[in-house]
Protein backbone atom coordinates (compact mmCIF):
# COMPACT_ATOMS: atom_id res chain seq x y z
CA UNK A 1 0.00 0.00 0.00
CA UNK A 2 1.35 3.60 -0.66
CA UNK A 3 0.79 6.31 2.26
CA UNK A 4 0.91 9.73 0.93
CA UNK A 5 1.04 12.98 2.60
CA UNK A 6 0.35 16.09 0.51
CA UNK A 7 0.79 19.33 1.45
CA UNK A 8 0.77 22.80 -0.27
CA UNK A 9 4.68 22.46 -1.12
CA UNK A 10 5.49 19.20 0.32
CA UNK A 11 5.42 15.38 -0.47
CA UNK A 12 5.93 12.41 1.52
CA UNK A 13 5.25 8.83 -0.13
CA UNK A 14 5.70 5.94 2.54
CA UNK A 15 4.87 2.24 0.87
CA UNK A 16 5.37 -1.19 2.51
CA UNK A 17 4.61 -4.45 0.63
CA UNK A 18 5.16 -8.16 1.35
CA UNK A 19 8.32 -9.49 -0.11
CA UNK A 20 8.77 -13.18 -0.82
CA UNK A 21 9.14 -14.34 2.44
CA UNK A 22 6.03 -12.82 3.93
CA UNK A 23 8.65 -9.84 5.75
CA UNK A 24 7.06 -6.11 5.08
CA UNK A 25 9.39 -4.42 3.27
CA UNK A 26 9.05 -0.35 3.43
CA UNK A 27 10.66 2.11 1.07
CA UNK A 28 10.31 6.21 1.58
CA UNK A 29 10.39 9.43 -0.71
CA UNK A 30 10.09 12.89 0.78
CA UNK A 31 10.95 16.29 -1.14
CA UNK A 32 10.02 19.52 -0.44
CA UNK A 33 9.27 22.03 -3.91
CA UNK A 34 10.02 25.77 -3.74
CA UNK A 35 6.88 26.29 -5.78
CA UNK A 36 3.55 25.27 -4.38
CA UNK A 37 2.08 22.01 -5.54
CA UNK A 38 -1.19 21.81 -3.76
CA UNK A 39 -3.43 24.85 -3.84
CA UNK A 40 -6.70 23.48 -1.86
CA UNK A 41 -8.82 26.64 -3.75
CA UNK A 42 -7.76 26.17 -7.40
CA UNK A 43 -6.12 22.54 -7.31
CA UNK A 44 -3.37 22.43 -10.81
CA UNK A 45 -4.71 18.34 -11.77
CA UNK A 46 -1.05 18.15 -13.93
CA UNK A 47 1.50 19.27 -11.41
CA UNK A 48 -0.47 16.98 -8.38
CA UNK A 49 0.14 13.99 -10.96
CA UNK A 50 3.55 15.17 -11.57
CA UNK A 51 4.28 15.26 -7.77
CA UNK A 52 2.51 11.97 -6.91
CA UNK A 53 3.96 10.40 -10.07
CA UNK A 54 7.62 11.26 -9.06
CA UNK A 55 7.36 10.07 -5.68
CA UNK A 56 6.06 6.85 -6.90
CA UNK A 57 8.65 6.39 -9.56
CA UNK A 58 11.55 6.42 -6.49
CA UNK A 59 10.49 3.68 -4.20
CA UNK A 60 11.12 0.31 -4.82
CA UNK A 61 13.43 0.47 -7.92
CA UNK A 62 13.00 -2.29 -10.38
CA UNK A 63 10.18 -4.23 -7.65
CA UNK A 64 6.73 -4.94 -8.28
CA UNK A 65 4.70 -2.42 -6.85
CA UNK A 66 0.54 -1.58 -6.18
CA UNK A 67 -0.57 1.23 -8.12
CA UNK A 68 -3.38 1.82 -4.93
CA UNK A 69 -3.12 5.04 -2.15
CA UNK A 70 -4.38 6.11 0.59
CA UNK A 71 -4.08 9.94 0.74
CA UNK A 72 -3.53 11.66 4.13
CA UNK A 73 -4.89 15.69 4.30
CA UNK A 74 -4.34 18.20 6.87
CA UNK A 75 -7.42 20.97 8.02
CA UNK A 76 -7.99 22.49 5.73
CA UNK A 77 -9.05 21.16 3.12
CA UNK A 78 -10.52 19.10 5.94
CA UNK A 79 -13.30 20.87 7.91
CA UNK A 80 -14.17 19.87 12.03
CA UNK A 81 -17.19 20.22 13.12
CA UNK A 82 -18.92 18.26 16.55
CA UNK A 83 -22.45 17.21 17.14
CA UNK A 84 -23.42 16.00 20.80
CA UNK A 85 -25.20 12.24 20.07
CA UNK A 86 -27.55 10.75 22.23
CA UNK A 87 -25.82 7.98 24.17
CA UNK A 88 -28.03 5.47 23.24
CA UNK A 89 -28.65 6.19 19.46
CA UNK A 90 -28.41 3.07 17.17
CA UNK A 91 -25.91 3.18 14.23
CA UNK A 92 -28.10 3.73 11.43
CA UNK A 93 -29.74 6.70 13.27
CA UNK A 94 -26.42 7.99 14.26
CA UNK A 95 -25.22 7.96 10.62
CA UNK A 96 -28.48 9.60 9.50
CA UNK A 97 -27.94 12.18 11.94
CA UNK A 98 -24.54 12.85 10.83
CA UNK A 99 -25.60 13.42 7.58
CA UNK A 100 -28.10 16.03 8.90
CA UNK A 101 -25.86 17.90 10.94
CA UNK A 102 -23.36 18.02 7.90
CA UNK A 103 -26.55 19.39 5.12
CA UNK A 104 -27.32 22.09 7.93
CA UNK A 105 -23.69 23.49 8.47
CA UNK A 106 -22.89 23.46 4.74
CA UNK A 107 -26.35 24.12 3.52
CA UNK A 108 -24.98 25.50 0.09
CA UNK A 109 -21.98 23.09 -0.10
CA UNK A 110 -21.52 19.36 -1.57
CA UNK A 111 -19.26 17.69 1.30
CA UNK A 112 -17.65 14.00 1.41
CA UNK A 113 -17.00 13.18 5.20
CA UNK A 114 -16.37 11.06 7.98
CA UNK A 115 -16.17 11.24 11.73
CA UNK A 116 -15.27 9.23 14.81
CA UNK A 117 -17.15 9.21 18.12
CA UNK A 118 -16.06 9.68 22.08
CA UNK A 119 -17.74 9.25 24.96
CA UNK A 120 -16.59 11.70 27.72
CA UNK A 121 -18.74 12.45 30.65
CA UNK A 122 -21.37 10.67 29.92
CA UNK A 123 -21.82 12.15 26.64
CA UNK A 124 -21.16 10.60 23.14
CA UNK A 125 -20.13 13.44 20.25
CA UNK A 126 -19.21 12.82 16.68
CA UNK A 127 -16.16 14.77 15.46
CA UNK A 128 -16.60 15.24 12.19
CA UNK A 129 -14.29 15.71 9.28
CA UNK A 130 -16.23 17.14 5.84
CA UNK A 131 -14.11 17.70 2.59
CA UNK A 132 -15.44 19.33 -0.74
CA UNK A 133 -16.46 17.00 -3.24
CA UNK A 134 -15.35 19.09 -6.02
CA UNK A 135 -12.28 19.39 -4.26
CA UNK A 136 -12.22 15.22 -3.66
CA UNK A 137 -12.91 14.73 -7.53
CA UNK A 138 -9.91 16.69 -8.69
CA UNK A 139 -7.49 15.30 -6.67
CA UNK A 140 -8.94 11.89 -8.10
CA UNK A 141 -8.62 13.38 -11.28
CA UNK A 142 -4.80 13.50 -10.66
CA UNK A 143 -4.68 9.69 -9.73
CA UNK A 144 -6.70 8.84 -12.74
CA UNK A 145 -4.38 10.07 -15.08
CA UNK A 146 -2.07 7.88 -13.67
CA UNK A 147 -4.16 5.29 -13.61
CA UNK A 148 -3.32 4.90 -9.96
CA UNK A 149 -6.58 3.94 -7.82
CA UNK A 150 -7.00 6.68 -4.54
CA UNK A 151 -8.90 4.46 -1.80
CA UNK A 152 -9.30 6.67 0.82
CA UNK A 153 -8.36 9.81 2.32
CA UNK A 154 -7.80 10.29 5.95
CA UNK A 155 -7.98 13.34 7.94
CA UNK A 156 -4.47 14.44 9.65
CA UNK A 157 -6.03 15.16 13.24
CA UNK A 158 -7.54 12.28 13.57
CA UNK A 159 -4.33 10.41 13.12
CA UNK A 160 -2.40 12.56 15.51
CA UNK A 161 -5.53 12.36 18.25
CA UNK A 162 -4.92 8.45 18.28
CA UNK A 163 -0.96 8.61 19.20
CA UNK A 164 -1.74 10.18 22.53
CA UNK A 165 -5.60 9.32 23.36
CA UNK A 166 -4.67 6.66 26.21
CA UNK A 167 -3.27 9.40 27.53
CA UNK A 168 -6.30 11.76 28.47
CA UNK A 169 -8.27 11.96 31.69
CA UNK A 170 -11.68 9.74 31.72
CA UNK A 171 -13.24 12.12 33.67
CA UNK A 172 -11.54 16.00 33.90
CA UNK A 173 -11.02 18.01 30.69
CA UNK A 174 -7.94 18.25 29.34
CA UNK A 175 -6.72 20.62 26.69
CA UNK A 176 -3.76 19.36 24.50
CA UNK A 177 -1.41 21.25 22.04
CA UNK A 178 0.50 18.68 19.72
CA UNK A 179 2.79 19.73 18.07
CA UNK A 180 5.48 17.72 15.75
CA UNK A 181 8.70 19.49 14.70
CA UNK A 182 11.18 18.58 12.02
CA UNK A 183 14.58 20.41 10.38
CA UNK A 184 14.19 21.57 6.77
CA UNK A 185 17.03 23.58 4.82
CA UNK A 186 18.44 24.91 8.49
CA UNK A 187 15.14 25.91 9.69
CA UNK A 188 12.98 23.83 12.25
CA UNK A 189 9.42 23.31 11.19
CA UNK A 190 6.48 22.87 13.83
CA UNK A 191 2.80 21.71 12.75
CA UNK A 192 -0.30 20.76 14.62
CA UNK A 193 -3.41 21.24 16.63
CA UNK A 194 -5.47 21.75 19.19
CA UNK A 195 -7.31 19.21 21.20
CA UNK A 196 -9.84 18.18 23.90
CA UNK A 197 -10.74 15.00 24.80
CA UNK A 198 -13.13 14.67 22.23
CA UNK A 199 -10.28 15.17 19.45
CA UNK A 200 -9.31 18.08 16.98
CA UNK A 201 -11.10 21.30 17.95
CA UNK A 202 -12.13 23.65 14.80
CA UNK A 203 -8.89 25.52 14.83
CA UNK A 204 -6.96 24.75 11.79
CA UNK A 205 -3.55 23.92 11.75
CA UNK A 206 -0.55 25.73 13.30
CA UNK A 207 2.52 25.83 11.26
CA UNK A 208 5.46 27.50 12.48
CA UNK A 209 8.90 27.76 11.31
CA UNK A 210 11.86 29.34 13.28
CA UNK A 211 15.76 29.64 12.72
CA UNK A 212 17.01 28.27 15.85
CA UNK A 213 15.09 26.40 18.98
CA UNK A 214 15.04 30.06 20.75
CA UNK A 215 12.97 31.66 18.09
CA UNK A 216 10.58 28.33 18.22
CA UNK A 217 10.23 28.13 21.81
CA UNK A 218 9.27 32.09 21.81
CA UNK A 219 6.27 31.70 19.03
CA UNK A 220 4.96 29.31 20.93
CA UNK A 221 4.82 30.64 24.17
CA UNK A 222 3.29 33.73 22.36
CA UNK A 223 0.39 31.40 20.71
CA UNK A 224 -0.17 29.96 24.25
CA UNK A 225 -0.21 32.86 25.96
CA UNK A 226 -2.69 34.17 23.21
CA UNK A 227 -4.50 31.15 23.70
CA UNK A 228 -4.90 30.64 27.13
CA UNK A 229 -7.50 34.29 26.59
CA UNK A 230 -9.90 31.57 26.04
CA UNK A 231 -8.77 27.82 27.64
CA UNK A 232 -5.79 26.81 29.94
CA UNK A 233 -3.47 24.68 28.18
CA UNK A 234 -2.74 21.17 30.26
CA UNK A 235 -0.18 20.17 28.11
CA UNK A 236 2.29 20.20 25.31
CA UNK A 237 2.88 16.91 23.47
CA UNK A 238 5.64 16.97 21.62
CA UNK A 239 7.47 15.57 18.61
CA UNK A 240 10.65 15.22 16.85
CA UNK A 241 13.49 17.09 16.72
CA UNK A 242 12.66 19.51 19.66
CA UNK A 243 11.42 16.86 21.83
CA UNK A 244 14.66 14.64 22.03
CA UNK A 245 16.84 17.14 21.50
CA UNK A 246 16.24 19.08 25.01
CA UNK A 247 15.14 17.97 28.53
CA UNK A 248 11.69 17.74 29.32
CA UNK A 249 11.72 19.40 32.75
CA UNK A 250 13.47 22.25 31.12
CA UNK A 251 11.25 22.90 27.98
CA UNK A 252 8.33 22.34 30.38
CA UNK A 253 9.85 25.41 32.55
CA UNK A 254 10.81 27.62 29.31
CA UNK A 255 7.41 27.06 27.76
CA UNK A 256 5.10 27.80 30.94
CA UNK A 257 2.89 24.87 30.35
CA UNK A 258 3.91 20.90 30.95
CA UNK A 259 5.60 19.18 27.80
CA UNK A 260 5.35 15.70 27.19
CA UNK A 261 7.54 14.05 24.50
CA UNK A 262 5.59 12.18 21.98
CA UNK A 263 7.76 9.44 21.81
CA UNK A 264 7.86 8.41 25.19
CA UNK A 265 3.95 8.16 24.32
CA UNK A 266 4.45 5.72 21.55
CA UNK A 267 7.04 3.70 23.12
CA UNK A 268 4.47 2.99 25.81
CA UNK A 269 1.38 2.45 23.75
CA UNK A 270 2.33 1.67 20.39
CA UNK A 271 5.71 0.32 19.96
CA UNK A 272 4.76 -3.56 18.70
CA UNK A 273 3.08 -2.31 16.47
CA UNK A 274 5.53 -0.07 14.60
CA UNK A 275 8.26 -2.72 14.89
CA UNK A 276 6.72 -4.82 12.08
CA UNK A 277 6.80 -2.08 9.88
CA UNK A 278 9.89 -0.03 10.72
CA UNK A 279 13.20 -0.08 12.97
CA UNK A 280 11.88 2.61 15.65
CA UNK A 281 14.92 5.12 16.90
CA UNK A 282 13.20 8.29 17.80
CA UNK A 283 16.43 10.25 17.16
CA UNK A 284 15.75 9.01 13.70
CA UNK A 285 14.38 12.17 11.91
CA UNK A 286 12.84 10.42 9.27
CA UNK A 287 10.73 8.63 11.53
CA UNK A 288 9.45 12.17 12.61
CA UNK A 289 9.13 13.45 8.67
CA UNK A 290 6.57 10.56 8.55
CA UNK A 291 4.84 10.48 11.20
CA UNK A 292 1.06 11.12 9.43
CA UNK A 293 1.85 8.11 7.26
CA UNK A 294 3.28 5.68 10.64
CA UNK A 295 0.31 6.88 12.62
CA UNK A 296 -2.11 5.66 9.73
CA UNK A 297 -0.15 1.91 10.21
CA UNK A 298 -1.00 2.13 14.18
CA UNK A 299 -4.56 2.92 13.92
CA UNK A 300 -5.75 1.16 11.25
CA UNK A 301 -9.41 2.12 11.91
CA UNK A 302 -9.02 6.07 11.60
CA UNK A 303 -11.38 7.58 10.15
CA UNK A 304 -11.56 8.11 6.29
CA UNK A 305 -13.41 9.29 3.47
CA UNK A 306 -13.66 6.30 1.27
CA UNK A 307 -13.72 7.12 -2.25
CA UNK A 308 -16.00 4.93 -4.35
CA UNK A 309 -17.81 4.47 -7.45
CA UNK A 310 -19.92 6.76 -6.95
CA UNK A 311 -17.37 9.38 -7.67
CA UNK A 312 -16.40 10.05 -11.12
CA UNK A 313 -14.06 12.37 -12.89
CA UNK A 314 -13.37 12.97 -16.16
CA UNK A 315 -10.09 14.54 -17.17
CA UNK A 316 -9.94 16.54 -20.45
CA UNK A 317 -7.54 19.93 -20.93
CA UNK A 318 -8.04 21.15 -17.39
CA UNK A 319 -11.75 20.89 -16.88
CA UNK A 320 -13.17 18.80 -14.02
CA UNK A 321 -16.76 17.23 -13.50
CA UNK A 322 -18.03 15.03 -11.44
CA UNK A 323 -20.45 12.46 -13.08
CA UNK A 324 -23.23 10.34 -11.17
CA UNK A 325 -22.55 6.67 -12.60
CA UNK A 326 -25.92 5.66 -12.18
CA UNK A 327 -28.28 5.19 -14.96
CA UNK A 328 -31.73 6.32 -12.82
CA UNK A 329 -29.56 9.71 -12.79
CA UNK A 330 -29.78 9.90 -16.62
CA UNK A 331 -33.59 9.45 -17.00
CA UNK A 332 -33.99 12.89 -15.39
CA UNK A 333 -34.63 16.03 -16.86
CA UNK A 334 -31.00 16.82 -18.54
CA UNK A 335 -29.89 13.11 -18.80
CA UNK A 336 -28.50 11.82 -21.61
CA UNK A 337 -30.53 9.27 -21.94
CA UNK A 338 -34.17 11.82 -20.99
CA UNK A 339 -32.75 13.98 -23.89
CA UNK A 340 -32.74 11.15 -26.28
CA UNK A 341 -35.64 10.31 -25.43
CA UNK A 342 -37.09 13.83 -26.28
CA UNK A 343 -35.59 13.66 -29.47
CA UNK A 344 -36.76 10.78 -30.77
CA UNK A 345 -40.12 11.44 -29.94
CA UNK A 346 -40.02 14.55 -31.88
CA UNK A 347 -38.29 13.16 -35.11
CA UNK A 348 -40.74 10.43 -34.75
CA UNK A 349 -43.44 12.73 -34.86
CA UNK A 350 -42.56 15.11 -37.49
CA UNK A 351 -41.64 12.27 -39.96
CA UNK A 352 -45.16 11.01 -39.04
CA UNK A 353 -46.82 13.94 -39.86
CA UNK A 354 -44.94 14.31 -42.93
CA UNK A 355 -45.98 10.89 -44.11
CA UNK A 356 -49.53 11.67 -43.48
CA UNK A 357 -49.06 14.91 -45.78
CA UNK A 358 -47.80 12.89 -48.38
CA UNK A 359 -49.49 10.05 -48.11
CA UNK A 360 -52.57 11.95 -48.80
CA UNK A 361 -50.89 12.84 -52.37
CA UNK A 362 -49.62 9.61 -53.02
CA UNK A 363 -46.16 10.53 -52.21
CA UNK A 364 -43.39 9.10 -49.49
CA UNK A 365 -45.05 6.83 -47.19
CA UNK A 366 -43.36 6.03 -43.50
CA UNK A 367 -41.95 2.80 -42.99
CA UNK A 368 -39.59 1.70 -40.03
CA UNK A 369 -36.84 -0.79 -40.10
CA UNK A 370 -38.30 -5.00 -39.10
CA UNK A 371 -35.70 -4.60 -36.40
CA UNK A 372 -37.56 -1.57 -34.18
CA UNK A 373 -40.61 -3.53 -34.91
CA UNK A 374 -42.24 -6.65 -32.45
CA UNK A 375 -42.83 -9.38 -35.04
CA UNK A 376 -44.63 -12.32 -34.40
CA UNK A 377 -43.16 -15.62 -34.98
CA UNK A 378 -44.33 -18.57 -35.75
CA UNK A 379 -44.91 -21.23 -32.97
CA UNK A 380 -42.17 -23.12 -32.29
CA UNK A 381 -43.03 -27.07 -31.90
CA UNK A 382 -42.14 -27.88 -28.41
CA UNK A 383 -38.94 -29.40 -27.25
CA UNK A 384 -38.59 -31.72 -24.40
CA UNK A 385 -36.60 -29.13 -21.50
CA UNK A 386 -33.12 -30.24 -20.23
CA UNK A 387 -33.62 -30.30 -16.54
CA UNK A 388 -30.41 -28.76 -15.30
CA UNK A 389 -27.89 -30.80 -12.67
CA UNK A 390 -27.56 -28.80 -9.40
CA UNK A 391 -23.81 -28.39 -8.99
CA UNK A 392 -22.43 -27.69 -5.77
CA UNK A 393 -20.88 -24.08 -5.28
CA UNK A 394 -17.36 -24.46 -3.97
CA UNK A 395 -16.63 -22.83 -1.02
CA UNK A 396 -14.08 -19.97 -1.70
CA UNK A 397 -10.74 -20.41 0.26
CA UNK A 398 -9.63 -17.71 2.88
CA UNK A 399 -6.43 -16.90 3.49
CA UNK A 400 -6.01 -15.78 7.34
CA UNK A 401 -2.89 -13.30 6.34
CA UNK A 402 -4.75 -11.58 4.51
CA UNK A 403 -7.58 -10.72 7.50
CA UNK A 404 -7.21 -7.21 9.08
CA UNK A 405 -8.00 -7.77 12.98
CA UNK A 406 -7.90 -5.74 15.53
CA UNK A 407 -8.07 -6.51 19.10
CA UNK A 408 -8.68 -4.54 22.23
CA UNK A 409 -8.46 -5.43 25.77
CA UNK A 410 -11.65 -4.67 27.52
CA UNK A 411 -10.93 -6.99 30.45
CA UNK A 412 -8.93 -4.66 32.72
CA UNK A 413 -6.10 -7.91 32.87
CA UNK A 414 -3.02 -6.70 31.21
CA UNK A 415 -1.13 -7.99 28.45
CA UNK A 416 -4.34 -9.99 27.52
CA UNK A 417 -4.42 -7.97 23.85
CA UNK A 418 -0.86 -9.35 22.99
CA UNK A 419 -1.14 -12.83 24.73
CA UNK A 420 -4.25 -13.08 22.09
CA UNK A 421 -2.53 -11.55 18.97
CA UNK A 422 0.22 -13.99 19.67
CA UNK A 423 -2.02 -17.14 19.60
CA UNK A 424 -3.91 -15.68 16.59
CA UNK A 425 -0.49 -15.40 14.80
CA UNK A 426 0.18 -19.45 15.64
CA UNK A 427 -2.83 -19.65 14.13
CA UNK A 428 -1.79 -18.38 10.82
CA UNK A 429 -3.00 -14.82 11.17
CA UNK A 430 -0.60 -12.18 10.46
CA UNK A 431 -2.21 -8.44 10.22
CA UNK A 432 -3.13 -8.00 13.91
CA UNK A 433 -3.21 -4.61 16.13
CA UNK A 434 -3.89 -4.08 19.45
CA UNK A 435 -5.06 -1.82 22.00
CA UNK A 436 -7.31 -0.94 24.74
CA UNK A 437 -11.18 -1.31 24.42
CA UNK A 438 -13.63 1.90 25.75
CA UNK A 439 -14.01 0.61 29.11
CA UNK A 440 -12.29 -2.42 31.07
CA UNK A 441 -15.98 -3.74 32.12
CA UNK A 442 -16.52 -6.42 29.48
CA UNK A 443 -17.42 -10.13 30.55
CA UNK A 444 -18.06 -11.05 27.81
CA UNK A 445 -15.80 -11.56 24.60
CA UNK A 446 -17.39 -10.16 21.45
CA UNK A 447 -16.33 -9.99 17.82
CA UNK A 448 -17.50 -7.98 15.36
CA UNK A 449 -17.13 -9.00 11.76
CA UNK A 450 -17.85 -7.82 8.43
CA UNK A 451 -18.08 -11.10 6.48
CA UNK A 452 -20.22 -14.11 8.38
CA UNK A 453 -17.54 -16.49 6.58
CA UNK A 454 -14.52 -14.58 8.22
CA UNK A 455 -16.25 -14.58 11.47
CA UNK A 456 -16.87 -18.02 11.34
CA UNK A 457 -13.58 -19.07 10.95
CA UNK A 458 -12.03 -16.95 13.34
CA UNK A 459 -14.71 -17.51 15.78
CA UNK A 460 -13.36 -21.46 15.14
CA UNK A 461 -9.59 -20.46 16.14
CA UNK A 462 -10.97 -19.13 19.08
CA UNK A 463 -12.76 -22.12 20.69
CA UNK A 464 -9.80 -23.27 22.33
CA UNK A 465 -9.71 -19.91 25.01
CA UNK A 466 -13.05 -18.58 24.75
CA UNK A 467 -17.11 -20.49 24.76
CA UNK A 468 -19.76 -18.89 23.42
CA UNK A 469 -18.67 -15.17 22.43
CA UNK A 470 -21.25 -12.45 21.28
CA UNK A 471 -21.21 -11.47 17.89
CA UNK A 472 -21.90 -7.78 16.35
CA UNK A 473 -22.12 -7.04 12.38
CA UNK A 474 -19.05 -4.37 11.71
CA UNK A 475 -19.86 -1.30 10.01
CA UNK A 476 -18.91 -1.44 6.23
CA UNK A 477 -16.54 1.77 6.58
CA UNK A 478 -14.44 0.15 9.54
CA UNK A 479 -10.87 -0.85 7.99
CA UNK A 480 -10.60 -3.93 10.15
CA UNK A 481 -12.39 -6.99 8.93
CA UNK A 482 -12.88 -8.55 12.37
CA UNK A 483 -12.67 -6.46 15.77
CA UNK A 484 -12.28 -8.54 18.76
CA UNK A 485 -12.87 -7.03 22.40
CA UNK A 486 -11.29 -8.92 25.16
CA UNK A 487 -14.13 -9.81 27.73
CA UNK A 488 -13.29 -11.73 31.08
CA UNK A 489 -14.26 -14.68 29.72
CA UNK A 490 -11.18 -15.06 27.85
CA UNK A 491 -9.08 -17.66 29.19
CA UNK A 492 -5.05 -17.38 27.87
CA UNK A 493 -1.74 -19.01 29.67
Amino acid sequence: MNLLYLNTKTIRLLSFKKDIFRQIEVDLFAKTYETEIFNTEDPNIDIIASAVKESYNNIFHNKKKTNKFVLILSAPPFEIIRAELPTDISANTEKSFISQKVISTFPNETKLYTYSTENFNNKKTAVIYALDKRLTAQIKSAFDILDFKLEHIIPEPALYFHLFANTLSKTKTEHIWFMNTTVFNNQILAEGYFYDNLGAEKTPKISLTAKNEEELKQKIIEIREKKEAEFKFHRLILGGYLAHNTRQDILTKELGIWVNPLYKIVEEYHLENLKKFVNYDHTNEKFWDFLPQLASLINKDSPAVKIDKSLETSYRSGIIKTESKGMLNQFKPGGFVFNFLISLILAFSIMYGYSRIQGQTGGFNLSLPNNLLSRQQPTATPQPTAVPTNTPTPTPSINKEEINIKILNGSGVRGQAGKLQTYLEEKGYSQIITGNADNFDYTKTEIQYKSEQLMTVVRDDLKEVVDNPSLKLLEDDSNADIVIIIGSDLSLE
